[in-house]
This record gives structure tokens, sequence and C-alpha cells, in this order.
């Protein structure tokens, strides 16, 4: 396997489940894996350093696949980092990889795929179930709020560029096209 990065802090409950399906619970120190389901309770976060100095900061109710983390120093243009988000969100500053190879890093849901530009950024995909709802009052689709840098969302009805401060909106409806966001929404 191979090893994305260290956790260096969890507040919570939240474990990981590697592609054979064990399970392991997430402390300070443990490591996760390219492959490795990240799941984690109400009011958790989990605080973690890639290894190409990146940093991933998982919110509570989330549910990630580290799909791909693969970070070649000899050849920067070969790495990526492709994260699926199932539920929930994250926050992430990008690494090596973000700007060594900004085309190789990607974040995918069943609304959208988020690329990047060398970026801190927070993608959170809110799900059409009735427990979401209940959590939240912002319609489904995949949010990602732009700290720094620039992100792109992508999906099958269209491209959007977002910059720092912006906030775009792929709803979960597929025919409509991925917009900015005058304010987020709670």
């Amino acid at each position: 396997q191979n090893s994305a990065g260290q956790v260096m802090a969890v507040s919570g409950l939240a474990k990981a489940t590697d592609p054979q399906g064990r399970e392991r619970m997430l402390e300070k120190g443990a490591e996760l894996f390219a492959g490795d389901r990240v799941q984690t309770a109400d009011a958790t976060l989990v605080q973690v350093r890639l290894h190409d100095g990146g940093y991933l900061s998982v919110r509570p109710n989330t549910t990630l696949v580290i799909d791909r983390f693969e970070h070649d120093q000899k050849e920067p243009d070969k790495s990526s980092f492709l994260v699926s988000l199932l539920r929930g969100g994250f926050r992430s500053i990008t690494g090596l990889i973000g700007r060594s190879n900004p085309s190789g890093y990607q974040i995918r849901s069943a609304t959208a795929t988020v690329g990047i530009r060398g970026t801190d950024h927070e993608p959170v995909l809110v799900l059409d179930t009735p427990d979401a709802q209940l959590q939240t009052q912002a319609p489904p689709g995949l949010y990602d709020k732009v700290n720094d840098g620039e992100t792109f969302i992508t999906s099958n009805a269209g491209v959007l560029a977002l910059k720092r401060g912006d906030v775009g909106f792929a709803p979960l409806a597929s025919n409509l096209p991925p917009q900015v966001l005058l304010k987020i929404p709670d």
C-alpha cells in the first residue's frame, strides 16, 4: 500500500477502512493509505499531513476515499492525488502534488469534479437524503469555497472557474451548470 499521510490530530471518533474491508480507529500518528475510506462521526475532526506537504482537515459526518496518492519526487509531473467525496466535507491545503501537477489533483463526487491550481479550498457534498436535509438547508450538490489560489468545478453541464473568495456550487440535478454563489449557505 502507498502511504498518503499521517494523522496529526483526532477529536472524536473516526475510522479508516482499507480496500479489503479491515477497519481501524484513527488516532494521532496513524498512517492513511491510498485506497482507505475515511469516516468521521458527529462532532469529529481529523487533521492529516500528507506526505507531499499538504494538509486535509476532515469535517464531522464525512466519508471520503483516498483513491490515489502518488508522490514522485524525481518526476513531480507524474504525481497525483485523487479523493472521492461521498458525503460531508473537508479543507485541503495542497502540497507539492498540487503545485507541481495541478491537473493530477482532483476531488470527485457523484455531482461534479473539483480541480485545483495550487490552493486552499473547502469542498462539501450535500446529499439529497432525509438525514442530510435535517442537518442543512442548503440545496443538494457539491460546494467549493476557495480560500487561496483557484479551483474549477466540472460537471456534465459545464465548467466553472473559481478564484480566492468565491464559493461555487454544482447542483445535484446534472442538467444545471455550476454557479458562483453570493454567500455561503447555512
